[in-house]
């Protein structure tokens, strides 16, 4: 059973993805699938949803199913962790100076403004017409789960599309200031397993700058 590999840059990261058996052409699709949803996640893509969401909030937004799944997630992860991963953290790391990708980010950019505030438990998801509703005054930014699900998503689609095995790899290298998640499904049957890496250090980070405390 042959062994394909792909290696790319996308969400602010490197993402390695191992494709075991299956047609020849699933690495490239792989990194299609996945600048696929960047292309819908990143904030600093004016036509991206979740640029949408939060440039409308208050008002529901039309969101594709992975979007959907997105806010719902990010919403999960915060109630489990108490708040300490919160995804409406977006005011507090734009005041913090991170107004760009981090390819574009100074060292030590200067310190930004913003009005937007925290708000998670009030954001409004409504699976039956596939909106979300982010309160007024509040921004979303979903940090490394973002990447995680992009993992979650790619090997699903990867084993749909005929592989035998995956590994989809978005986690952050040595001099990377961005968080990341690797996922893999194994051949045969085998045990799925995740790796977390630094996946809420931004947004602790951004909650010390906006006076509410780090994580522990």
């Amino acid at each position: 059973m042959g062994t394909a590999a792909t290696h790319f840059r996308a969400m602010g990261t490197d993402v390695h993805v191992l494709v075991v058996g299956g047609p020849p052409a699933l690495p490239g699709i792989a990194r299609e699938l996945v600048e696929a949803l960047e292309a819908r996640w990143s904030r600093f893509r004016p036509a991206s949803e979740i640029a949408r969401l939060n440039e409308h909030a208050g008002r529901p937004v039309r969101v594709s199913p992975e979007t959907l799944t997105l806010v719902r997630r990010a919403i999960d992860g915060a109630s489990m962790t108490a708040g300490r991963y919160d995804p409406t953290v977006l005011g507090a790391v734009l005041r913090a100076g991170y107004d760009r990708s981090f390819e574009l980010l100074a060292t030590d950019p200067p310190p930004g403004s913003s009005p937007l505030g925290l708000g998670w438990q009030r954001i409004a998801v409504d699976a039956a017409r596939s909106t979300v509703t982010l309160p007024a005054g509040v921004g979303f930014d979903p940090g490394g789960i973002g990447k995680g699900l992009a993992a979650d998503l790619l090997v699903h689609e990867l084993l749909a599309r005929g592989a035998a095995g995956a590994l989809a790899d978005a986690s952050a290298r040595a001099g990377d200031r961005e968080p990341g998640v690797r996922r893999r499904r194994e051949p045969r049957g085998g045990r799925r397993r995740a790796s977390l890496h630094r996946g809420f250090r931004r947004d602790c980070s951004a909650r010390r700058n906006a006076g509410r405390g780090g994580c522990p």
